[in-house]
């Protein structure tokens, strides 16, 4: 899936660095208005990246349902 987004244009390494950082990130999170935050900066991203609402419900079907 490629793209032309920011998102896409940006270097793998720093995409693995934020990635990573994010992750660890989420462990120290100990309120649901963090918890919150740190969804919508998900959906931000998502947004940005232009990825379809369809290809982000297909891994969160299972657990959601």
């Amino acid at each position: 899936m490629g793209g032309t987004s920011l998102v896409h244009r940006c270097d793998a390494r720093l995409k693995t660095l934020v990635l990573f950082a994010f992750s660890v990130a989420i462990f120290f999170v100990d309120s649901w208005w963090a918890m919150a935050l740190f969804a919508a900066v998900v959906v931000v991203a998502v947004a940005v990246a232009r990825i379809p609402a369809r290809f982000m419900a297909g891994p969160i079907a299972p657990v959601a349902f």
